[in-house]
């Protein structure tokens, strides 16, 4: 799913990835967004162009996960990963953040910035 937002958003996004802390079962933020609480796992940038896209899943509160995926922790899911049992990716990676447990949910979303012109018609309203 891909998601359009003005550059200001997409730069809030792309500083709060959690690619590293994952391994460690925390994330170093969640971002609130209208489509839920986002956390970003991925980022793509150029030095001449700055933050191209970054990609990123909902994230939901344990005892709210209703997902098919068992959750797991990352080595747990590392191992079962390795065992063919469970397919790579994020959904049902359990982490902790702020004292709480955490799954993740929904599909890769995809964030990329809106164009100028974008962002001066919405202005307009």
């Amino acid at each position: 799913m891909n998601e359009y937002v003005t550059p200001e958003l997409l730069t809030k996004l792309c500083k709060s990835s959690s690619c590293m802390e994952l391994s460690n079962d925390k994330v170093k933020k969640i971002t609130r967004i209208s489509l839920g609480d986002i956390v970003i796992t991925g980022t793509m940038s150029s030095g001449a162009a700055g933050w191209i896209c970054c990609w990123g899943n909902i994230a939901v509160l344990k005892e709210y996960y209703k997902g098919s995926i068992a959750p797991l922790f990352n080595n747990e899911h590392s191992l079962a990963v390795l065992d063919g049992t469970r397919e790579r990716g994020y959904i049902g990676r359990m982490f902790k953040h702020e004292g709480k447990v955490y799954v993740m949910d929904s599909p890769q979303i995809t964030f990329y910035p809106l164009k100028i012109n974008q962002v001066q018609q919405l202005q307009l309203f």
